[in-house]
């Protein structure tokens, strides 16, 4: 969920010793502010990263490999779910937000389970992947988030993390943190003042690509691998189920 959106929720902004977050999100706020956005979420997304997002998610995708069964963890309105559908058999997109899931539904092409995140409601070893999309600041606990998805994958098939970051680099990061002060809050603040008030803030405040490495490996992922996308404004954390 949300490469767009941080709202009034709490979203987290450092990791804690156990993977929880310092800044806990409240599900209920989180669930109604994406419900809220829901019919403009994916047009959002793409004007707010000029499409780098498409981008991101078709590396995203292709790191997962292909076989039988594959897991969209918050899947929002399914557009990994769909990419997924290409490579794999059957794709399983799963989210606790009902009106994004409407989304999804309307357009099909692969199944879909209103849950939550941080209790997977599936068996062990259901999976050959398991993916998120933007989904770390929307969570109440990260490591609980990989726990559960390196649970659901078959042994040393991949669980793939999408997240937006901030780039390497004292100019890189002034010229991000100003195109986040003057695009996104302003696009944002026509939809949902509320819902993008404090994206800025939020971004700035993510954590580094090499804490969210360290906190997979400690819920017992192995293998954890970064690759970070354009000018790293974005990163892939690629591992595999223990």
């Amino acid at each position: 969920m949300a490469e767009v959106f941080a709202a009034q929720v709490g979203v987290p902004c450092r990791l804690g010793e156990d993977g929880g977050a310092l800044s806990t999100p409240d599900p209920t706020a989180v669930k109604q502010a994406f419900g809220r956005i829901a019919r403009r979420y994916d047009l959002l997304n793409t004007l707010l990263s000029v499409g780098l997002h498409k981008v991101w998610r078709r590396r995203a995708v292709a790191l997962c490999g292909s076989g039988e069964r594959a897991l969209d963890v918050c899947a929002g309105t399914g557009d990994l779910s769909r990419r997924l559908a290409r490579r794999f058999r059957r794709v399983v997109g799963v989210d606790f937000s009902r009106p994004m899931l409407a989304v999804a539904r309307r357009r099909g092409g692969v199944a879909l389970v209103e849950g939550d995140a941080l209790a997977l409601p599936f068996a062990e070893n259901t999976f050959d992947c398991a993916l998120t999309g933007f989904s770390l600041r929307n969570v109440a606990g990260v490591g609980r988030l990989f726990g559960e998805m390196a649970r659901v994958v078959r042994p040393g098939r991949p669980v793939v993390s999408l997240e937006l970051t901030r780039p390497p680099g004292r100019m890189l990061r002034r010229l991000h943190d100003l195109y986040l002060r003057a695009a996104v809050t302003r696009i944002g603040a026509a939809v949902d003042s509320d819902a993008y008030r404090h994206l800025a803030d939020t971004v700035r405040a993510l954590p580094e690509p090499d804490e969210i490495a360290a906190l997979m490996e400690r819920s017992g992922l192995e293998g954890v691998a970064i690759h970070r996308l354009s000018s790293g404004i974005a990163a892939l954390h690629v591992s595999v189920a223990p």
